[in-house]
């Protein structure tokens, strides 16, 4: 039951169909904002805990935290927040707007953002994830990619055994995060991030198999998205957005009913 629920949640997701995604409703992010660590999130945003703690939605308090994070459960429950575009969370997302911008400008210079696994990966949700829920339909929604994009592929090659000469950082890599690092691989234009999103998502099936159901049905989504980037070059829905014209290919693609939803998200 659990994997037909899923497959139908990321059937919907990758656009194959368009009619309800994912089903979020106005009482179900009433009641995660009413959560005690989502209230006190939104009211502390520069913090790493608040970040991580408000998208993944879980309280990182909380001494349960790394066995919920490891199983990666975490991923089902939220994933109706994540990819809904609904407004109600939205505007919860835009209190986080002064810490994405910081983040954005690489102003976050702190040990505590920088000298772990878990301060990095809230730069990036802030960055490519909340960012386009906060900015949604504006130029800022995709302004913070190329900061996003660097901080996914530094996560990525320390995942794959290849950053030696980086700076070590403290903490697991959890399933849910590397979930969202190859999202930020996948937001890239540059198609060897889309390769790389394939490796690790390769390195995922053998290092976190509790999520395998989840990484299953990631890999068309990275497929897909990489589809584009080898046909394009770039993707055209943020041609507007980016001041860029589009080809009569990219129109012609842009109008076409198999758009996929996730193209549309920011219309």
């Amino acid at each position: 039951v659990r994997m037909m629920r899923l497959s139908q949640q990321i059937l919907l997701f990758t656009g194959c169909c368009c009619t309800m995604v994912f089903g979020l409703t106005s009482a179900a992010v009433k009641r995660f904002a009413s959560l005690p660590f989502v209230r006190d999130a939104v009211t502390n945003p520069r913090e790493v805990t608040s970040v991580l703690g408000f998208f993944y939605g879980v309280d990182y308090q909380d001494p349960t935290t790394p066995s919920i994070l490891r199983k990666g459960d975490c991923v089902n429950k939220m994933a109706s927040f994540w990819y809904s575009s609904h407004k109600d969370y939205d505007k919860l997302c835009r209190s986080f707007s002064p810490v994405i911008r910081e983040a954005g400008k690489s102003e976050l210079v702190e040990d505590v953002w920088n000298a772990s696994i878990d301060g990095k990966m809230a730069q990036l949700i802030l960055t490519d994830q909340l960012s386009r829920n906060a900015f949604r339909g504006s130029d800022e929604a995709f302004q913070y990619d190329d900061i996003a994009v660097s901080i996914a592929r530094n996560l990525s090659q320390k995942a794959l055994g290849n950053a030696e000469k980086e700076p070590m950082l403290e903490g697991e890599l959890y399933g849910p995060y590397v979930c969202n690092i190859m999202v930020g691989l996948m937001h890239s234009e540059n198609l060897s991030d889309h390769e790389v999103c394939l490796e690790l998502l390769d390195w995922a099936v053998a290092e976190a198999p509790e999520m395998n159901d989840w990484w299953d049905q990631q890999r068309p989504f990275a497929l897909d998205h990489k589809e584009v980037i080898d046909r394009f070059g770039r993707y055209p829905h943020r041609n507007t957005k980016k001041g860029r014209e589009n080809t009569p290919e990219e129109m012609k693609w842009l109008a076409s009913d198999d758009l996929p939803t996730w193209a549309k998200s920011q219309s």
